[in-house]
C-alpha cells in the first residue's frame, strides 16, 4: 500500500465503521475457533499475518499471546506507535516462525495483496498447530473491482468456491465461509457499475476517508445487525467474505515430508477444478481425486 494509506489507516482504524464492524465480527469467529482448541487459555498463541498498523492486536490480547507480522516497515512503525512490541517483519509467503506454533492464525484482508496466494496459504498452514484454525477475510467477487482495489494494490477478489477450493487443496478443512457487508452489496454494486462506465475519468484512490459522525455510527450499527444475522445464517451475497478453516493433521505430515509435492498437487487440484467447472462437472470430486493422487504418490516415494 502507499505510505499515505498507512497513515490514514492508523488514524481511522479504531473508529472507522469498516474496521470497527469487521473487528467485532472477527472477534466472535476467533472465540468460536478457540473453543475447539486443546491449549489452555494461558498458553494460547495467536498470529495476525499482515497486521498492518496493528489495530487488531489489542483485540486479540484477550485470547492469549499475540504476535503480528507484516512485510512493510512503514506498517510496523505505525504499529509500534500503539505500544505493540511482538512484531516481525517478513513476507507472508516466508513467515519467520517455527512450524506448528499458533493456535489461531488471522489474515484479515491480506491474501488479496500477495502475488502467490497458494504460497501464502501454505505458510499459514505451516505455522498453525495441528487442529488449529485460520480466520480469513477477503474482498468478494471480481466484478466488484474498483479504483479502491487498485489504490490498495490488490491482486484479486475472491468467489466463495475459489477460496474454499484453495484451502481444501492445501490441507485445510473449511468449517465455515460467509459473506458479510451484505446490506451494502447492492449500493456497492451500483457504484462499481457507475465507476466502470466512466473509468477513464477515475484515478486509483482509496475509499477510506472520514465520514460524518452520524453516518459512521449508522454504518457501525448496520454491521452490528449483520453480525447478529451471521450467527444464524450465511448471507447469499456480500462485499466481503469471512472464513474459518481447520488444519488437518494428515496434511501436515504430507507437507512436512514432501512440501513441493504438496504444493504442486494443490495447484493441479485447482487447475482440475477449474477445467471441470468449465465442463459442468463436479468440482469437489476433482479436488478429492487430485489430493488422493498426492497422498498415493507421497506414500509410494516414502517407501521406494
Amino acid at each position: 500500500m502507499e505510505h499515505d494509506e498507512y497513515r490514514r489507516m492508523f488514524d481511522l482504524e479504531m473508529t472507522y465503521w469498516w474496521f470497527v464492524g469487521r473487528r467485532a465480527l472477527v472477534r466472535e469467529w476467533v472465540a468460536a475457533a478457540l473453543q475447539r482448541q486443546a491449549s489452555p487459555p494461558g498458553e494460547r498463541r495467536l498470529l495476525d499475518a499482515g497486521c498492518g498498523t496493528g489495530g487488531n492486536l489489542d483485540m486479540l490480547r484477550a485470547f492469549g499471546f499475540v504476535a503480528g507480522a507484516d512485510v512493510s516497515s512503514e506498517a510496523l512503525r505505525w504499529s509500534r506507535r500503539r505500544g505493540l512490541s511482538s512484531l516481525a517483519r517478513c513476507r507472508v509467503e516466508q513467515l519467520c516462525f517455527a512450524d506448528d506454533t499458533f493456535d489461531v492464525v488471522m489474515a484479515l484482508d491480506m491474501l488479496e495483496h500477495v502475488d502467490d496466494d497458494l504460497a501464502a496459504l501454505a505458510e499459514l498452514h505451516r505455522v498453525c498447530k495441528p487442529g488449529g484454525a485460520v480466520v480469513l477475510t477477503v474482498p468478494a467477487y471480481g466484478f466488484l473491482w474498483s479504483p479502491h482495489d487498485e489504490a490498495l494494490h490488490h491482486r484479486r477478489r475472491y468467489a466463495p468456491q475459489e477460496l474454499r477450493d484453495k484451502l481444501n487443496a492445501l490441507g485445510f478443512e473449511v468449517e465455515r465461509i460467509s459473506h458479510f457487508m451484505f446490506g451494502l452489496f447492492v449500493p456497492v454494486l451500483l457504484t462499481r457499475m457507475w465507476q466502470s462506465l466512466r473509468k477513464r475519468g477515475l484515478r486509483s484512490q482509496s475509499e477510506l476517508r472520514p465520514l460524518p459522525g452520524w453516518l459512521n455510527q449508522l454504518l457501525v450499527w448496520l454491521l452490528d445487525v449483520e453480525r447478529w444475522v451471521i450467527r444464524f445464517v450465511n448471507p447469499p451475497v456480500g462485499v466481503s467474505l469471512i472464513c474459518t478453516a481447520r488444519k488437518r493433521v494428515w496434511a501436515r505430515k504430507l507437507v512436512q515430508r514432501r512440501p513441493q509435492l504438496a504444493y504442486d498437487f494443490a495447484q493441479r487440484a485447482l487447475d482440475d477444478a477449474y477445467l471441470n467447472w468449465l465442463g459442468d462437472e463436479s468440482r469437489p470430486m476433482a479436488l478429492q481425486v487430485a489430493l488422493m493422487d498426492a497422498r498415493r504418490v507421497a506414500g509410494h516415494e516414502r517407501y521406494s
